[in-house]
């Protein structure tokens, strides 16, 4: 696989998540190592723009974002009312891995990850 490097929205920086993505050879920036945790929308995506890293985030906010700038690629997970149909860390880099086995180009577009939950 080649290695991906993704930066994480404040939502998702959590050391057992960043293990499971490491384990699969993903290049992880967490903001919370980088002084950038909790900062708003639009700095985390210049900050993974600078970093030229795709951008992953339950938050859509980034929707109206991603089109303001050039960047890598901005992946969105969707959450559930009921929280038994989301997706758990492992079905994340599953679907990652789907992403990337379908070669699918992602400078400057956004993707609902959980459209390659199979």
């Amino acid at each position: 696989m080649l290695n991906i490097r993704i930066y994480l929205d404040d939502n998702l920086d959590k050391e057992s998540f960043i293990s499971l993505l490491v384990k699969e050879s993903f290049e992880v920036i967490s903001p919370r190592t980088i002084g950038m945790r909790h900062k708003k929308d639009e700095e985390h995506l210049k900050c993974a723009v600078l970093n030229n890293a795709i951008l992953l985030t339950l938050d859509q906010g980034f929707q109206k974002l991603h089109k303001k700038l050039n960047h890598e690629g901005i992946i969105t997970i969707y959450q559930q009312m009921n929280r038994r149909k989301n997706m758990n860390d492992l079905d994340i880099v599953k679907a990652l891995k789907n992403i990337i086995s379908l070669s699918i180009e992602l400078k400057n577009k956004i993707l609902s990850l959980n459209d390659f939950d199979y």
